[in-house]
């Protein structure tokens, strides 16, 4: 095992950090989170998975990952693992944490490319078999409740999102 949580009692968390190496709003996401569990959440123990990190799956086909991520997960004994994106193997056996931070596949599939499009029809199952979805913005989280079909969304403050309300700025002085 990688190591025990700070006090024992708290719960064994796993990041999927593989996402940071992109140049988009879900790779800012996701370094932002990794750096934060890196120093950890007591009384919690956290770790990332991906490149720089000590925990990393062998894994080179998404057939792969499907059989050592679940082996993972037991043998570390995870209690949550949380992934920026809506890949979750088909055999969880932790809870599970997803964060969507936009509905626009779904929403506007004219503003969004074929990769992303592909990537997101998996949205739907994973926010489904999820214990949480988390959400960067009001908006988003309305979205998510309204086109995911899940009940309730976690909206999380961030400094990722606009605001939603127009600001008004007052005139610059001559």
């Amino acid at each position: 095992m990688y190591g025990e949580s700070a006090t024992g009692s708290g719960l064994r968390i796993l990041f999927d950090g593989r996402p940071a190496s992109v140049c988009t709003g879900i790779g800012r996401y996701t370094r932002t989170l990794r750096s934060v569990r890196q120093d950890g959440l007591s009384p919690h123990a956290c770790w990332s998975l991906g490149p720089g990190s000590v925990v990393n799956l062998d894994a080179r086909t998404p057939i792969e990952e499907e059989f050592e991520l679940p082996a993972l997960l037991e043998r570390e004994a995870i209690d949550v693992f949380h992934t920026p994106l809506w890949r979750l193997p088909a055999v969880l056996l932790s809870r599970a944490v997803i964060t969507v931070h936009d509905m626009i596949p779904a929403i506007r599939a004219d503003l969004t490319n074929d990769g992303f499009a592909r990537l997101f029809e998996g949205a739907p199952d994973a926010a489904a078999r999820a214990d949480a979805v988390v959400c960067p913005s009001a908006g988003a989280k309305r979205d998510v409740v309204a086109h995911l079909g899940v009940s309730v969304a976690v909206k999380v403050g961030t400094t990722l999102a606009a605001p939603m309300e127009p600001r008004r700025h007052r005139p610059m002085a001559a």
